[in-house]
């Protein structure tokens, strides 16, 4: 191997390309360069990184050492150092050694592999944020990372943010997460989802004006509330209403869609933290009473059934929903009537209807859940969704 050439520094030698350690070696070498200044410009020889050097079958370990140590290391001063680590004499020579990195080559490694170096995107935040000082003291000086957004664009987005919050503060309007979200943020409304608190630590009147998003519930409310069936889904939802008009519970039971999770949301029965869609009023009292019993104001205590598919995610969600309503039961009446169709050998397996993902949830805390449905599905592994029960049948399940 000859001595350094002098165009060498502008074309890579052909044994980078033909010689895949050497190649993984000089972009680890770069990797290091686009990390902060504190890393070691070091590489330790190992099996683990670097099996080439430990296989034995042939002589190419000696032919890709030599390659280090000569040109790499003596030739390009690529490396600047080499030390020896050996204890056994039976080892290889270079078992364990250390290659320190020349720094001041970085710019020719990089110019061999393609790779122009980049200012960093904490430095491209830290520019960025400098014509705002307020937002520099806040949570806002670690970086936020966005695909295909400039740090100089998220941050004139916070910008824009602030400024609406303190205007609506002034004339005391109110604005959802994600109506600050769409309206500062390149009209991406879930922008902000998951960054509320960094709004409230950034914008001192951010809490007063930032309201929680509203959680919709779709209601049929009686006259007298005494039993609320929850539905997981919206064609059965429809399907219960249509029957309870046409029976003799149509002044007694409410039906609430929960669209799935929906109903087991944190705080849903809080007020303020809920609107309801009343599909009808049977009187001027109804959504009033109803209400008051949701957010807790008044002394009823209607008996809380759900009725959703008989599947894994269904009693998950019979679960989750007794966080929010303890005294919450699996609707038996309306479970048999899934479990009918289950016993004549209907249903479908997990795989058949992109049911994969779905997993044994725990124990309800409901008898019926616990002890009937949740060992058959275990048995069976066989699914069926809650939309098999007609009207009909829904009509007749009513009339007891």
């Amino acid at each position: 191997m000859s001595d350094r050439p002098n165009v060498a520094a502008e074309v890579a030698p052909i044994w980078i390309e033909d010689n895949p350690l050497i190649s993984r070696l000089l972009h680890r070498f770069i990797d290091q360069c686009d990390r902060p200044a504190s890393v070691r410009f070091t590489q330790k020889i190992n099996a683990k990184n670097w099996p080439e050097l430990y296989d034995f079958s042939d002589n190419n370990h000696e032919f890709l050492w030599k390659l280090i140590e000569q040109s790499l290391h003596q030739d390009y001063q690529i490396i600047q150092k080499i030390t020896y680590d050996r204890i056994d004499s039976t080892e290889q020579q270079y078992d364990r050694a250390t290659l320190s990195f020349n720094p001041q080559e970085e710019g020719m490694v990089r110019q061999w592999l393609e790779r122009p170096k980049v200012d960093s995107y904490t430095r491209q935040w830290q520019n960025a944020i400098l014509p705002y000082p307020l937002l520099k003291s806040t949570s806002l000086r670690q970086p936020i990372r966005i695909k295909n957004f400039a740090a100089e664009e998220i941050l004139a987005g916070f910008d824009k943010a602030g400024e609406l919050i303190e205007a609506m503060h002034r004339s005391c309007q109110a604005i959802s997460i994600r109506g600050l979200s769409a309206r500062c943020f390149w009209g991406d409304s879930k922008f902000l989802d998951k960054r509320r608190n960094l709004i409230y630590d950034v914008f001192a009147n951010a809490q007063a004006v930032v309201r929680d998003r509203m959680i919709m519930m779709t209601v049929y409310a009686p006259k007298k509330l005494e039993t609320a069936i929850f539905v997981e889904n919206s064609d059965s939802f429809v399907t219960l209403v249509e029957a309870v008009k046409q029976s003799s519970e149509k002044d007694t039971m409410a039906v609430i869609y929960s669209a799935g999770y929906r109903g087991a949301a944190t705080l849903i029965r809080q007020r303020g933290q809920c609107q309801f869609s009343h599909i009808n009023l049977a009187s001027t009292h109804a959504a009033p009473q109803f209400e008051d019993w949701w957010n807790g104001n008044s002394g009823g205590s209607p008996n809380c059934y759900f009725w959703g598919d008989l599947d894994y995610e269904g009693l998950s969600i019979l679960r989750t929903l007794r966080n929010n309503f303890p005294q919450m039961q699996a609707w038996r009446e309306g479970y048999q009537a899934i479990v009918d169709f289950h016993q004549r050998g209907l249903g479908h397996y997990a795989y058949q209807a992109n049911k994969d993902k779905q997993r044994l949830p725990l124990p309800s805390g409901c008898p019926y859940g616990d002890t009937v449905l949740l060992p058959l599905l275990m048995q069976s592994k066989r699914f069926i969704d809650q939309e098999v029960v007609d009207k009909a049948q829904l009509i007749e399940i009513l009339a007891g």
